[in-house]
């Protein structure tokens, strides 16, 4: 029985599957179907191409059907008799179109703030869309990871329009025990913030404005992703913007995205701060799951490091989709005649430290790659990005050393904490065996990269240390 796993986040609904343990493509060309929907001409676009129209059609968009999933008829244009239900009951049945071939039955993981009404109503949904639902798991409980050593594990995610903050309690089970909502401290209203600075940046030195027309701001929104991504590796990045026969062109520094994305940090460190004193374990080492929503974010890590005695763990992208799968034992199987039930905790790899025993050290129970391998070269991986091009000669590596561009690079790979990132660079995407990745994602022992027009493949190994043969 092939199991999918799928991770409902308006910001990013994304799928897995059992065997590979691989996200699966879900919208398009990408691993991820934002939720939104447009309007148009009595139709509904939903997920990527209804982002593709939002600005050009604003008052036509709806991107909280999600997050207020009931069945009350909306009021906006274009949506008369129709509820969030009604959308949210579109959106999966597009996204298990998609999917279906690669699995039999699914384990979703929902939002820790969902109700249990809601979840009544998504249940009705997959059953009418024929969609064989083993279970539901919480995301945070889906995609905690472990071993790890403190007494008080956080995890926080970021939707469209909230921060979210829940609160795990670790033993020989993990528990969910509290869950706090940050409203309109999500990525909808950063990125607004955002193509609002830009746009006053392109005013104050060349007099253009993108917002003034709703093709430009559309164009602007459309690439903002793509600067995020590029200020991960630069300090600063050129922007140009063609309008008519004219070019303009400003430069957009880290430090511009890092300042409007600090009142929502500030508000979430404060509301773990808070959580910890009411648990009173203020003085407590701490472990913070952060999600790939989140390190998305110029400056995650500056604004985060401000909590005390916390570690910061990155998780890879689609860790609920993922994990949801690796807990298929904990559900009956819809075939047996079993029940649909939720889980808000499972079996934990560790146990809490006794009074007075000291941490131990956090273990990957998995290989990572440390080397990549093209032809019969094996290049390190290390925090010094390796700098990928494609070149009429093949494919081309380079070590890059600090402050050195990337703009000419397709994209690079470096290790970032426990992790080996890929970041792309190119607006034709990179290959990943054989899905076009378009940002950041972190990468598995065995996997294939191709960039370009290139057929040569770059192989992700391991080299082990003469003990662990």
């Amino acid at each position: 029985m092939r199991v999918l796993g799928l991770e409902i986040s308006d910001a990013g609904i994304m799928a897995a599957e059992t065997r590979s343990g691989n996200l699966l493509r879900v919208d398009g060309d990408s691993l991820e179907s934002p939720g939104i929907a447009l309007s148009e001409k009595k139709k509904f676009l939903l997920g990527r191409a209804a982002d593709r129209r939002v600005c050009q059609s604003p008052r036509f968009a709806c991107d909280n059907f999600w997050d207020h999933l009931d069945v009350e008829p909306l009021s906006q244009p274009g949506y008369e008799g129709v509820t969030h239900a009604d959308l949210v009951h579109d959106h999966l049945k597009e996204i298990w179109r998609t999917v279906r071939p690669f699995g039999d039955e699914v384990i979703i993981a929902v939002p820790s703030f969902f109700t249990q009404e809601q979840l009544g109503w998504i249940l009705g949904m997959t059953s009418e869309l024929s969609m064989p639902v083993r279970g539901f798991v919480t995301l945070p409980v889906a995609s905690a990871t472990g071993p790890l050593d403190h007494d008080l594990i956080f995890h926080l995610d970021l939707s469209l329009h909230r921060a979210v903050i829940t609160l795990l309690e670790p033993g020989e089970r993990l528990n969910q025990t509290q869950t706090v909502s940050l409203q309109a401290r999500g990525v909808s209203e950063l990125f607004s913030e955002w193509r609002k600075s830009v746009a006053k940046e392109f005013v104050q030195k060349t007099r253009f404005d993108p917002l003034y027309q709703a093709s430009s701001e559309q164009e602007l929104h459309d690439r903002l992703p793509d600067v995020i991504v590029r200020l991960h590796e630069n300090e600063s990045v050129r922007f140009e913007m063609r309008s008519g026969l004219h070019r303009y062109a400003v430069t957009l520094t880290r430090d511009l995205f890092v300042e409007k994305s600090s009142p929502v940090f500030t508000d979430i460190v404060g509301a773990i701060e808070s959580q910890r004193k009411k648990a009173s374990l203020r003085d407590a080492g701490m472990t913070l799951l952060v999600t790939h929503r989140v390190t998305r974010i110029p400056g995650w890590k500056e604004h985060l490091s401000a909590l005390p005695r916390t570690r910061l763990f990155a998780l890879e992208q689609g860790a609920g989709a993922k994990g949801a799968v690796k807990i298929t034992d904990l559900f009956e199987s819809k075939s047996r005649g079993g029940g649909v039930s939720l889980l808000t905790s499972r079996p934990w790899h560790g146990v809490s430290r006794r009074d007075g025993e000291s941490p131990k050290p956090f273990q990957n129970l998995e290989l990572i790659p440390t080397h990549v391998l093209h032809r019969d070269i094996a290049y390190p991986i290390s925090d010094a990005p390796l700098g990928i091009s494609s070149e009429k000669g093949g494919t081309q590596i380079h070590i890059l050393k600090d402050g050195e561009d990337t703009s000419s690079r397709h994209c690079t790979i470096r290790r970032q904490g426990k992790q080996v990132i890929l970041t792309n660079l190119n607006r034709s995407g990179t290959l990943l065996d054989g899905v076009k990745i378009t940002g950041s994602t972190p990468l598995t022992l065995g996997q294939k990269i191709k960039t370009g027009e290139s057929e040569e493949a770059l192989h992700l190994i391991a080299c082990l240390q003469r003990d662990e043969t």
